[in-house]
């Protein structure tokens, strides 16, 4: 999901968000706050948490939770950082086209809640296409940026020109 890895991309640069991987396998999903824990319950589509504000319970969990983030590896997201992709879309292939990528962005995200009927690949093809903007030119700025490979866009270009969305 290009958004919201994009995003969680602007959170880790700006310090806000860090993630960590581990290879142990943790036993529960933990909300952890300094004044609850709750563990959240799956069982089919339905999920709940249960939940404790024990202080010496959270106090344990608290640590023990710190404790293996700081033993972990720090995870790198291979999406780049949305405000990267808009600046460097601006900057690379011009205003008109950043403009018009976060038009489509935005119309997403309004009729689609929470899914990306398009990938940013498609996305930024069908928008070089309205702007007259290169394959050359778009796919190179997306392997820079490090969205995908010029062979991506390559592979996506052919297959929008097979299905009579561009020409």
């Amino acid at each position: 999901e290009f958004l919201l890895a994009s995003s969680a991309a602007d959170l880790v640069a700006s310090g806000v968000l860090k993630l960590r991987v581990t290879g142990d396998r943790t036993e529960n999903a933990l909300l952890v706050t300094e004044e609850s824990v709750t563990a959240v319950v799956t069982v089919g589509d339905s999920a709940a948490g249960l939940g404790s504000d024990d202080e010496a319970f959270v106090r344990t969990v608290t640590d023990a939770c710190r404790t293996a983030f700081e033993e972990s590896e720090q995870f790198a997201l291979r999406t780049p950082a949305l405000s990267a992709v808009r600046a460097s879309l601006e900057a690379d292939l011009g205003s008109q086209m950043r403009a018009d990528f976060d038009t489509v962005l935005d119309s997403f995200r309004e009729a689609h809640p929470g899914r990306e009927p398009l990938d940013e690949v498609t996305t930024s093809l069908l928008v070089a296409a309205k702007n007259d903007v290169l394959l050359y030119d778009v796919s190179k700025w997306g392997e820079d940026v490090g969205i995908a490979s010029k062979a991506t866009f390559s592979r996506t270009k052919s297959d929008l020109e097979e299905n009579g969305l561009i020409e």
